[in-house]
């Protein structure tokens, strides 16, 4: 009631299971939630699921007693305002307020705010007249900071503000516990509490304590009570006792369907069978998804530069670790570089202010420069936390990274007399790298009615496409984190709404974050990425339930490179998920070996 759409069968169960969460008295696996986990596979319903809640369970009247069918039911307290704060990414508000706005009728229209940019109120008093506000992380840790820690102290914007309901969006964006956007998160005030995210889990189990922080369920939000039942064990080899308690704490309140939901019979009619087994009323379909990878053989120039880029990365890493304290940070360097390598032989020469976004998961990078021990403190961290850290800094490389010369001097010319190969790129190599070149012919080989997501972690290995897109007299548009919020607008306004625009050049750490583009088919991601779900959160971009194309991703990898060992790495970060949120045999973490391992 409310909603001008019809909700399909595992929506309707899912609102059902979060109204239940809210007002339900049972307890579930010894957990009594103020809310949950919704962790859906992307693009099932996510958002209308959560407006279906925001509808169904709005806040009591202030003199309301419990309902005669729940007479134990506690209601919120006089301080407990109406209003659900809803917090995303920057890409997604505008996406939930006209979410809002379209799919919910006139005769329960809601009153929404967007809390963003300069001229926003910082008065609580403003916000609390809406039913919805809609912010973002940044927003949060920005009043977060000037807010007092006293009960009675000033508080700004969000912070002065009993919310009845929060949802986190996009919820994985909170997995680093020490990043001033999850303190912020922490930090708020609400009856309800809610996570929405595809991927509870990308790298390692401590990012599932993080949300159950926020969502403040016990004993796990206490990290000290996480650590000696879950952590400690997981590193004593009783994995698999570890991941057996966090799936029976998870069943309480935690609801996770894959797309595998909508195979079963009747899951996408919005009407109910009849007597002879024929479905009535409107029903969708999920369009099939086709994932190729294609192997690229590097070119004998690209072949021999990568070879012996290779080989001095080999020697300067065995320079790292014959010194006292291991250099995580400068292997993760050695690493980035060769996989520009397999990109574009140019991109190593570039310096990693540009490309800093590629050592980072799909989340926004920590507000706070980190200390400079904590990349060296643990022997088994997991290198996606070093990469969190290292996009944090903003490090500009003066040096070369692979043979730490600054590209001046005697050696440096006897090297290049030798007919040896230099860092700044092999001379005479085509413009058009090997993996460009394949790109333009997938794209060359769709027809124009199929229109084409590119996504790339190197900003600086789009800006190598662009002039060759331009060439081939095909139409782009662009979209990264470096744009202003209404320049990426424009952009995916241009894919979704002009035929001549076939291709949307996109950066897999924006690109990746709860965008809706089904107005495209077709997705190639230039090279892999060490987390997998960052990969899956971008596909699932166009693979969405009202997609109505049968969708082509295109995975580009180089053979006999960093990029097959890189493959190798996403299975195990895949059997690590597996096992704590639905089942399996646990793997430990990743260490330093298995970085070892990637060259």
């Amino acid at each position: 009631e409310g909603l001008n759409i019809k909700l399909l069968p595992h929506q309707v169960e899912g609102v059902s299971w979060m109204i239940d969460k809210e007002i339900g008295e049972r307890k579930k696996n010894g957990v009594l939630p103020k809310g949950g986990i919704l962790a859906d596979d992307m693009g099932l319903g996510k958002t209308v699921q959560s407006v279906s809640l925001i509808l169904l369970n709005p806040r009591p009247e202030l003199d309301a007693k419990p309902p005669p069918e729940n007479p134990k039911r506690k209601m919120p307290g006089k301080e407990v305002g109406k209003g659900t704060l809803v917090v995303a990414p920057l890409a997604l508000i505008r996406q939930w307020e006209s979410e809002i706005k379209t799919k919910v009728e006139k005769s329960h229209a809601l009153r929404v705010l967007v809390h963003h940019g300069p001229s926003r109120t910082k008065f609580a008093a403003e916000l609390k007249k809406y039913d919805v506000v809609i912010t973002t992380y940044q927003i949060l840790a920005s009043e977060f900071a000037g807010s007092s820690d006293h009960p009675d102290g000033a508080k700004v914007g969000c912070y002065g503000i009993h919310w009845y309901r929060i949802i986190l969006d996009e919820a994985h964006s909170i997995k680093n516990r020490s990043a001033k956007s999850t303190q912020a998160t922490y930090g708020l005030r609400s009856w309800y509490r809610w996570c929405l995210t595809g991927t509870p889990m990308q790298n390692n189990l401590d990012e599932l304590q993080s949300l159950i922080c926020f969502l403040q369920i016990k004993p796990y939000n206490n990290l000290a009570t996480w650590k000696e039942q879950i952590t400690i064990p997981m590193k004593n080899g009783k994995g698999n006792y570890a991941i057996k308690r966090i799936q029976y704490f998870l069943k309480g309140f935690m609801k996770r369907r894959t797309k595998d939901i909508l195979k079963e019979d009747g899951a996408l009619s919005f009407g109910k069978k009849s007597k002879d087994g024929e479905k009535k009323g409107t029903g969708m379909k999920i369009v099939e998804r086709k994932v190729e990878t294609i192997i690229c053989e590097l070119d004998p120039k690209e072949r021999d530069f990568y070879d012996q880029l290779q080989e001095r990365a080999q020697k300067r890493l065995d320079d790292m670790m014959g010194g006292e304290k291991t250099d995580y940070i400068g292997a993760l360097v050695l690493l980035l570089r060769l996989r520009q390598a397999c990109n574009h032989p140019k991109l190593v020469s570039g310096s990693m202010g540009k490309d800093k976004d590629a050592l980072s998961t799909g989340q926004p990078a920590p507000s706070q420069t980190p200390r400079k021990t904590s990349a060296s403190s643990s022997q088994d961290n997991d290198i996606d936390a070093l990469a969190d850290m290292f996009g944090g800094m903003g490090v500009q490389v003066k040096d070369c990274d692979i043979c730490s010369d600054s590209g001046s001097g005697s050696e440096a010319e006897s090297e290049e007399e030798e007919g040896d190969i230099s860092c700044s790129g092999p001379a005479g190599v085509e413009a058009a790298s090997t993996k460009i070149r394949r790109l333009l012919r997938i794209l060359h080989a769709e027809t124009p009615e199929h229109k084409t997501i590119v996504f790339s972690q190197f900003t600086s290995m789009l800006d190598l496409i662009e002039p060759h897109l331009q060439k081939s007299a095909i139409r782009y548009v662009r979209y990264d984190g470096g744009m202003r919020n209404d320049a990426r607008e424009a952009s995916l306004n241009s894919l979704r709404n002009d035929p001549k625009t076939r291709v949307l050049l996109c950066s897999l750490k924006c690109g990746s974050l709860g965008l809706n583009l089904t107005a495209a088919s077709r997705v190639v991601l230039i090279e892999p990425f060490w987390n997998p779900f960052v990969e899956e959160q971008a596909i699932d971009r166009v693979h969405r339930l009202n997609q109505t194309v049968d969708v082509h991703v295109y995975k580009l990898t180089v053979g006999n490179s960093v990029e097959e060992r890189i493959i190798e790495l996403q299975d195990k970060k895949r059997e690590l998920a597996k096992a704590a949120i639905e089942g399996g045999k646990a793997v430990a973490k990743l260490t330093m070996k298995d970085i070892m391992s990637l060259f």
